[in-house]
């Protein structure tokens, strides 16, 4: 687990759960302070073995607050997916 700094000036906490899979969280810029409590959260349901509690209630958020990935895996609006596909139709290497 740690807390690392984004390129952007955000923080990542990266972690991993009991089944070996890697997760991460980012963080604003400004917001280091969270980002810690958050990795000591984790760390602490890791010790008391509440981690896949944890991870349930970070799907739940995820569900409600990620824009929906429904229109073909892209969040662009409509206009601006029609606008990229016109532009790099031609453009692409065999």
């Amino acid at each position: 687990m740690s807390v690392a700094r984004t390129p952007d000036g955000g923080f990542k906490v990266r972690w991993r759960t009991s089944d070996g899979v890697h997760r991460s969280r980012k963080f604003e810029k400004g917001e280091k302070k969270y980002a810690e409590e958050f990795h000591d959260e984790v760390r602490r349901a890791k010790r008391l073995g509440h981690l896949q509690r944890l991870e349930a209630e970070l799907e739940g958020v995820r569900a409600r607050w990620v824009p929906s990935t429904s229109n073909g895996g892209s969040r662009m609006a409509p206009t601006s997916r029609r606008r990229r596909k016109s532009s790099t139709a031609g453009s692409r290497i065999p």
